[in-house]
């Protein structure tokens, strides 16, 4: 298990992790409040949040979600064999990694989206909506 000790595969686990928890948090917060969901893009004439707290959310507090978990795994996950021996020694270098795991998250998504698109030679376009809107097998 020596790519273990690989920070660069670490980084990618890490944001990985960061990445399905600001999904699952988005999720949970846009289900229970869809008022808060985008409407429509910033450069359109249509109202693009419908209250306060929505832009907050999409325009704040996305943004901040990633880093935020970054750090709460790598505090909690810092005197593991799972955390590179670089960071383990000090706090502050647990929380810069933690920080730089969920600033980029996002990046390692788009990465692997289209790694995977490719290698399914799907269009990413067909991806996304599928992503967006999976089929539940046994519901229609």
């Amino acid at each position: 298990m020596e790519y273990l000790k690989n920070p660069i595969f670490l980084i990618a686990i890490y944001a990985s992790a960061c990445y399905v928890l600001t999904f699952i948090t988005r999720r949970v917060v846009e289900t229970a409040n869809p008022d808060w969901k985008k409407q429509h893009d910033e450069n359109d004439k249509k109202v693009t949040y419908t209250s306060k707290g929505a832009r907050w959310w999409n325009g704040v507090i996305l943004y901040t979600i990633g880093p935020f978990f970054g750090v709460v795994l790598a505090l909690v996950l810092r005197k593991t064999e799972y955390f590179p021996e670089e960071f383990k020694t000090s706090v502050t270098g647990s929380i810069v990694f933690g920080l730089v795991c969920g600033f980029t998250c996002g990046w390692f998504f788009k990465i692997f989206k289209k790694l995977l698109s490719r290698a399914a030679k799907v269009d990413e376009a067909d991806l996304d909506k599928t992503i967006e809107n999976p089929k539940v097998p046994g519901g229609e």
